[in-house]
């Protein structure tokens, strides 16, 4: 994680930037017959993006209603479907930052292509 940032306005809002990008909702899961998972890409993906917030000691919205704004930064030119990332990102906030994502209210995402690196932005704000 290059940056956490918490503003001491109210309502709180924490933009965090991640210097990874997330596998897709079509590579993070898998449906077989006897139900789904998550696969050793999405868990390594997971499992990274969960210690970088928990070592930026992050503290969480709780219950609060959120509004969530996505910056995707992609190095190559490959097209990419925006809303297959958001899902990604949101089940790994889920039960750090927030309690479930049934909370956020308001999404905007922009994606950029032929970036000098590939990164996330987040920021997260409650809504009052």
């Amino acid at each position: 994680m290059k940056k956490c940032k918490l503003s001491k306005d109210k309502p709180r809002t924490l933009q965090i930037e991640i210097d990874q990008a997330p596998p897709s909702i079509n590579g993070m899961y898998r449906f077989t017959n006897r139900g789904g998972y998550i696969t050793k890409k999405g868990r390594e993906f997971k499992n990274y993006f969960e210690w970088q917030l928990k070592s930026a000691r992050v503290k969480s919205f709780g219950a609060a209603r959120l509004r969530t704004d996505y910056e995707f930064h992609f190095k190559g030119k490959r097209l990419r479907d925006t809303s297959n990332y958001i899902k990604t990102v949101e089940d790994c906030l889920k039960g750090i930052l927030f309690d479930d994502d049934e909370q956020i209210d308001y999404i905007t995402a922009k994606r950029y292509y032929h970036c000098p690196e590939t990164k996330i932005i987040i920021t997260i704000s409650e809504i009052v």
